[in-house]
């Protein structure tokens, strides 16, 4: 933890709050226990936990049931030096931990804080149990979780290792293919070279002549595929198969193991690109078969709500991964509301999540946005601040202007834009039906055109609108034309007088 944020916490222990609720995945209080011995035992396991997962702060000399500013900060005694710290946690770790110790005093109280990075390997204590941080508590961390946390570290790549094929397995045809993408990706200095020179430039042979499952699975056939490798349609390390449910209603994708160790589906969204095979991934990037970025996503997201539908639900129940994409036929208002924007708000994900939520809720703040764009509240403020300010699309109530995460809401002329996507209609001085209102107590009427220009709008949202207004009885058609964008319509039964 940054010194400042620490400072911070500290500053916080025992002002009516206890330090237990400052707890957090990343930061943790501790007393100071009888013996050396059972302190340093204690900070050991503590640090052991934080290193498994994200890394970690421990403070020692705080008492995290006290709400008494006095009694919760109880203090380290001088005995305990810090390089006495350092050295009970490196001798009861396994791998050994050096911890970084600092001491700090808070109101003439001594404590100490001893962190740890996030892990490389996995850590044990002196007993050999493991364990990882999640949330506030420390949970077992097994043999298979730790692999996973390895793969996602790039400590271990299936794909970097060696099959059991050799050069003689590989399909002549698709060498062959491999070399005329490589032509295509202007990689022509290592098409040029013979075959196994060539594979070797690519790591999809190893220099004593196997070949790496990275090159199985991109130059060998079916046939020696469903030999060696038979689950070659999805994760290669767990059994089972995939299963596609298509219905009008559903596009359902169901996959063995869970999401990569770090990523959850509260954060997939967001979460930077940790491929579970390194070596494939690298070689498709380099063919310019596929990204390496890890926008697929992203790009997931976008364009289901481009096309008016919500957007894809991840399941992960850490034995297998359940993706949901809704069918039907999307919103075509808010389809063609999208069409409409600038290139640069249409493209945004933040934004089209925005305005998506925006359609069944009438204010959204950035404390409640973080989670629908999967990013801190702050991040938050500023996609709402950008869609305020330069896309003119919301605006803050008048109530919450002034507070540092005001409350926003769809501007008129946008939910006079969005029309039949939005599920709510404003209501109010400002509102969309009061300027149709007051335009027609002037006037006397309405027309398509007139709403196209008070709203900025184009003619299939504005006659949307009419629609809404007509079937609320708001609004009636006047006169003898039939159809056309000059009808005019006048008060209807509703029309408050």
């Amino acid at each position: 933890m940054e010194p400042e944020a620490l400072n911070a916490v500290l500053d916080t222990v025992g002002a009516g709050v206890p330090a237990d609720a400052l707890e957090s995945e990343t930061l943790d209080f501790k007393l100071v226990a009888d013996s050396r011995k059972a302190t340093f035992n204690l900070l050991a396991d503590a640090l052991v936990c934080f290193i498994n997962a994200q890394g970690g702060t421990v403070v020692l000399g705080v008492d995290d049931k006290a709400t008494v500013r006095e009694s919760a900060l109880r203090g380290v005694p001088a005995a305990y030096s810090l390089d006495e710290i350092r050295k009970g946690v490196f001798d009861r770790t396994s791998p050994p931990i050096t911890p970084f110790v600092v001491e700090r005093f808070v109101d003439g109280v001594r404590l100490v804080a001893v962190s740890v990075p996030c892990g490389v390997m996995p850590h044990s204590n002196a007993a050999g149990l493991a364990t990882r941080r999640l949330g506030k508590e420390c949970l077992p961390f097994p043999p298979a979780q730790q692999r996973e946390v390895m793969i996602a570290r790039g400590q271990i790549d299936w794909s970097a290792e060696a099959s059991d094929a050799g050069l003689d397995d590989l399909s002549a045809v698709e060498v062959a293919r491999l070399r005329d993408l490589l032509v295509a990706a202007g990689r022509d200095h290592i098409a040029e070279l013979s075959d196994r020179a060539m594979l070797e430039a690519l790591r999809l042979v190893a220099p004593d002549g196997g070949v790496t499952n990275a090159g199985l699975l991109l130059l060998a056939d079916e046939r020696v595929l469903r030999t060696v490798v038979p689950g070659y349609h999805r994760s290669y390390e767990t059994g089972g198969t995939v299963d596609i449910e298509h219905s009008p209603e559903r596009l359902v994708i169901t996959s063995p193991g869970g999401l990569v160790a770090g990523v959850t589906p509260d954060n997939i969204l967001t979460h930077p690109s940790t491929p579970r095979n390194r070596l494939l991934t690298e070689a498709i990037s380099t063919l310019q078969l596929a990204e390496r970025t890890g926008q697929g996503i992203d790009r997931a997201y976008r364009e289901m709500l481009r096309v008016g539908k919500e957007p894809p639900t991840i399941e992960d129940n850490h034995t297998f991964v359940r993706a949901t994409l809704p069918g039907g036929i999307g919103n075509d208002a808010f389809v063609r509301f999208v069409g409409e924007l600038p290139a640069k708000a249409g493209r945004d994900v933040n934004v089209l999540l925005t305005l998506s939520h925006l359609r069944g809720t009438s204010t959204v703040d950035a404390p409640r946005l973080a989670a629908v764009i999967q990013r801190p509240p702050a991040e938050a403020q500023e996609v709402l601040s950008r869609m305020a300010e330069e896309f003119a699309l919301l605006e803050p109530t008048r109530r919450t202007v002034r507070k540092p995460f005001p409350t926003y809401r769809l501007r008129a002329e946008t939910v006079a834009a969005m029309s039949r996507a939005v599920a709510y209609r404003r209501r109010g001085v400002d509102g969309t039906d009061q300027k149709v209102i007051d335009h027609v107590r002037e006037y006397g009427f309405v027309t398509n055109r007139t709403l196209q220009r008070l709203f900025d709008i184009q003619v299939y949202a504005a006659r949307d609108m009419l629609n809404d207004l007509r079937a609320r009885g708001i609004l009636e058609k006047i006169g003898d034309a039939r159809g056309g964008t000059g009808v005019r319509y006048g008060p209807g039964p509703a029309f408050p007088h």
